[in-house]
């Protein structure tokens, strides 16, 4: 894992224009970009997606593509929310409440375990929404990860109905390639950290005792 907060969304945001470059014809507007992911729960998907999302948002106008969130794969947490920083909370806010994008002119990232995805295995926001294919959307992507050494074969299945699938090591591409999944759909995207927020600067010369800890 790096540390990643203005390059990691210039990459999103390329990725999104690159995916969509063969449908479009010459100087195309971005296109939707619905990122469905468990915005609201807590939880590691939860702040991993929270770090991407804050680093699209913090791209200057006309650099980012046009935005929209939907909370899936796990239950909401209000608690979690209500101790969001309200620079989170009202970013996050804007959204979830923007313009849904017609499905089939995005690019729809379901960033979750494979279980989530249509058909789910369990209640939550279908995605995608409308199906797979480019009937359906500009891109599908899957965005997950696991710290094992092999897959389950029905997560193998759900992967290889992706457009792409994205992981954030190079340990886990190799993981999702040796149990079955396309090689040519894996793409590595690194997790972000807003370096804003951590900076070791910040932080010099302080001290933290662990002695606590465990007891």
């Amino acid at each position: 894992m790096g540390c990643y907060r203005y390059p990691l969304a210039a990459l999103l945001a390329t990725a999104v224009i690159l995916i969509a470059s063969p449908f479009a014809a010459a100087d195309p507007p971005l296109p939707g970009l619905h990122w469905f992911a468990p915005v609201l729960a807590g939880g590691g998907y939860c702040s991993e997606a929270n770090a991407l999302l804050h680093g699209l948002k913090s791209l200057p106008p006309g650099e980012a593509p046009p935005l929209r969130v939907t909370h899936h794969g796990d239950a909401i947490d209000y608690f979690f929310y209500s101790g969001l920083p309200e620079d989170y909370a009202r970013e996050l806010d804007s959204m979830l409440t923007a313009r849904q994008p017609r499905a089939r002119d995005s690019v729809i990232v379901c960033h979750s375990e494979p279980g989530a995805w249509a058909p789910a295995k369990y209640e939550t926001a279908r995605c995608p929404p409308e199906g797979y294919g480019r009937r359906h959307a500009v891109r599908v992507i899957g965005r997950t990860m696991f710290e094992t050494d092999r897959l389950d074969p029905e997560h193998v299945a759900r992967c290889n109905k992706m457009d792409e699938v994205w992981v954030p090591t190079r340990w886990s591409a190799g993981v999702f390639e040796r149990c079955g999944v396309d090689p040519r759909k894996i793409r590595v995207v690194p997790e972000a950290v807003d370096v804003t927020t951590f900076d070791p600067a910040k932080f010099e010369g302080r001290t933290m005792s662990l002695a606590h800890v465990g007891e």
